[in-house]
């Protein structure tokens, strides 16, 4: 899952949400951690590869 545009939720230090931000959800295909055969920095690295690019499309679709 992607989840974009909530940077201004919460302001840093803040107490108080913003009413209205426009945030986004992507839910992705599942990655079956078989294919790593336990290798979790494998898993890991991949999955973080898979979001960042993802993440990178919803931004450039703004």
């Amino acid at each position: 899952m992607v989840l974009t545009g909530t940077v201004l939720t919460l302001p840093k230090h803040g107490l108080v949400l913003q009413q209205a931000v426009h945030a986004r959800v992507r839910v992705l295909e599942p990655i079956d951690p078989a294919g790593f055969a336990g290798d979790v920095h494998a898993l890991r690295d991949h999955v973080r590869d898979v979001i960042i690019r993802e993440k990178a499309r919803m931004e450039a679709e703004r």
